[in-house]
């Protein structure tokens, strides 16, 4: 994740009403003016995306969070609130661990 996701507009709206416009900014309908759909502040798993389950990520000054939920059930919507940079971290952290145990033989040990 190379690009900002910094949105304080969206980072300040209540969690319904900011999930529902990253789902339509995402997901725009067919018969909508929209020509591109903008995957920004989307997050998830392409296999999570696949079953309908839904992250967004939103930061707004040196605060973050995941935004979650499933397709357009809004009882199902929560919100994890995480330092700023913490999630890209995280993704980093497990992507170098990962591409080392494909060169190591899975031992963890490095090459």
């Amino acid at each position: 994740m190379n690009n900002s996701v910094e949105d304080e507009v969206i980072f300040n709206m209540p969690l319904h009403t900011a999930y529902e416009r990253l789902c339509v900014q995402a997901f725009p309908s067919l018969d909508s003016d929209v020509k591109v759909s903008d995957f920004r502040h989307l997050v998830s798993a392409e296999s999570l995306s696949d079953d309908g389950y839904y992250a967004f990520l939103v930061e707004c000054g040196v605060q973050a969070k995941l935004i979650l939920g499933y397709e357009n059930d809004a009882s199902s919507v929560r919100q994890v609130f995480l330092e700023r940079d913490e999630f890209q971290r995280v993704v980093r952290e497990a992507i170098k661990k990962f591409c080392g145990q494909r060169f190591d033989g899975g031992t963890g040990l490095g090459g």
